[in-house]
């Protein structure tokens, strides 16, 4: 059974590990194919730097939201925490 526990806690951890560097990626390619329509060089690196703030802020987020529905019983509903991370939720949440 303790392996369970651990797959199980694993699995709600496993999209973060994807969604840091997609957002990097992300960030660096926009900023790319940005660089090449407008003939500049610093673009990528503008891009790249908010690709690496959007994909900490969503961990921080992942992870405030994580911790708040697994502290509290299934019955309650995910808006309803009254804990100051975990109260400040995305509006469709």
């Amino acid at each position: 059974m303790p392996k369970d526990n651990l797959i199980r806690q694993l699995s709600k951890y496993y999209g973060v590990v994807f969604l840091l560097p997609a957002s990097i990626l992300a960030g660096w390619l926009i900023g790319y194919f940005l660089d090449r329509f407008f003939g500049t060089q610093i673009l990528k690196i503008v891009f790249l730097f908010l690709g690496v703030a959007a994909g900490i802020i969503e961990v921080i987020r992942g992870r405030q939201v994580t911790g708040c529905l697994t502290s509290r019983s299934s019955a309650v509903s995910p808006g309803s925490c009254s804990r100051w991370p975990c109260s400040v939720l995305p509006f469709w949440q």
